[in-house]
């Protein structure tokens, strides 16, 4: 039995307060948390939620791909309105990001995910019946609007239910339907269309993403029906200690303004363009450069190009997990830097092995910068006493819809007029000058060790300190059983 003041506390407990039960939000006052179990459990459905959501985002976008000739042929379309229709997604996110981010921090994440994914259903649904050029066009602009949602919501939903040191590996796992989602779109494409027709792949999506809906919905009632957390998603957002201020429309867009004049946001949010614009980059230029070098066949240009997602897929999850291990700036800058080394080797060396195999580990880099980006900009909107989870994400889905749009257009450009030896120079020397800008995170991140300790000190701070209407006595003293 041991006897402490009040102010100090007792730091043999320690062992005992890491097997404290944790809610799944931060719950105010009087309100009532999940066990552990179903805590860990609602967790991961919600992770799985966002993969699932992703995948479908991911998998209509790629789908198309085979299908596309087909509904194109005889309809006099040049490549510079196939370029228009491949923007058209990126550009009308662009549009959409702020809007789904003041929505998101209005009214919590649950909406901007829901609606993502219902008007990404009714995407597939014109995908599937579409004939000409016109209703492609809108199709994909429809997607991009779901896509906003689904991205901004999803990413806010895991901030808002993880805690720090759980972010990076749930994030990560959640990313995995984008590369996995980019890779088997135009296989799965392929194969329902010739052998059932077009609107047989889109069912199939559309069936997924109504099951997606339904879960959603589900994990919602039960969520409100265990304890009034998930209405207080919007509050999780909310950082503890913040008390915002009512805001009309218009100062939630000026509040989403202020973010992008925050210089760790704007860090972010470049890294995040230049790692998808090189992405971006690679798409045009490597088909072309791999059938004129090697004389390749369409479809063995396509399996060479999937090696940069196929890598992007197995980096994701292992950045995530390893965001929650290491500093994620010094992830972000290695994968930056990992990159830039890298590109130039994708033709010095006319070798397919060589070029192959340059792909699929910038790949892997590459996913080393866009994965931990997530959990630090959930970290700078903590540090800042922001309130703000859901602009902040709709912020790096802005970037990355930049960087898709950017990237296909200045690569080819800088080609033009040099060569694309000399594109992928340029970009590489771009990264290298403005990946040691993320060096300024060091301002605002400890070593994992530290941050472990700091919060398991605050738990028994929490746990045995008594309320300081109850130490006005100088003899006041608590007991603990030890």
């Amino acid at each position: 039995m041991g006897i402490v003041a009040c102010g100090d506390f007792a730091m043999s407990a320690s062992q005992n307060m890491t097997e404290e039960k944790t809610s799944l939000l931060p719950a105010e006052e009087g309100q009532p948390t999940f066990s552990a179990k179903s805590n860990n459990s609602l967790k991961k459905i919600l992770v799985l939620l966002v993969l699932a959501s992703l995948y479908c985002d991911f998998l209509l976008m790629t789908i198309i791909i085979p299908i596309m000739p087909d509904i194109l042929s005889g309809q006099n379309i040049g490549s510079f309105l196939v370029g228009v229709l491949f923007a058209s997604k990126p550009v009308m996110q662009i549009i959409t990001n702020p809007i789904v981010g003041v929505i998101t921090d209005m009214y919590g994440s649950r909406i901007p995910l829901l609606i993502g994914l219902l008007v990404l259903c009714a995407s597939t649904a014109v995908y599937g019946f579409v004939t000409n050029y016109v209703f492609l066009l809108i199709a994909r602009g429809i997607q991009g609007i779901a896509s906003s949602g689904i991205m901004a919501g999803g990413m806010a939903l895991i901030a808002a239910t993880h805690s720090p040191k759980e972010r990076g590996g749930a994030m990560g796992l959640a990313l995995i339907g984008v590369a996995a989602g980019v890779l088997t779109g135009p296989l799965i494409g392929g194969v329902l269309y010739h052998r059932f027709g077009q609107l047989a792949p889109f069912c199939g999506v559309a069936g997924l993403l109504l099951l997606c809906a339904f879960v959603q919905i589900f994990v919602n009632a039960k969520l409100s029906a265990n304890a009034n957390q998930f209405d207080s998603l919007k509050s999780a957002n909310q950082q503890p200690g913040v008390v915002p201020a009512k805001r009309t429309i218009g100062g939630h867009f000026r509040n989403l303004g202020k973010l992008l004049n925050d210089r760790y946001i704007m860090v972010i949010f470049m890294m995040k363009v230049l790692s998808n614009g090189i992405i971006g980059m690679l798409e045009p230029l490597i088909p072309s450069y791999l059938e004129k070098t090697f004389d390749m066949s369409t479809e063995t240009t396509g399996l060479c190009f999937s090696a940069t997602t196929l890598g992007y897929l197995v980096g994701t999850p292992l950045a995530g997990r390893l965001s929650d291990k290491v500093l994620t700036y010094k992830l972000m800058m290695g994968g930056s830097l990992a990159t830039a080394i890298l590109l130039p080797f994708v033709i010095i060396y006319e070798h397919i092995a060589v070029t192959v195999s340059c792909l699929f580990v910038i790949g892997i880099f590459l996913a080393f910068v866009n994965t931990p980006a997530q959990p630090t900009m959930a970290q700078v909107v903590e540090y800042r006493k922001m309130t703000n989870f859901g602009s902040a994400f709709a912020v790096t889905d802005l970037s990355g819809s930049l960087g898709f749009t950017i990237g296909p257009l200045v690569g080819p450009a800088i080609a033009s007029v040099t060569s694309f030896q000399w594109t992928l120079v340029t970009f590489a020397v771009v990264t290298i000058v403005l990946s040691p800008l993320m060096l300024i995170f060091r301002d605002i991140q400890q070593p994992k060790t530290k941050l472990m300790a700091a919060d398991n000190t605050d738990m028994l701070k929490e746990k045995l300190l008594p309320s300081e209407e109850n130490c006005e006595s100088d003899n006041y003293q608590v007991e603990i059983k030890t």
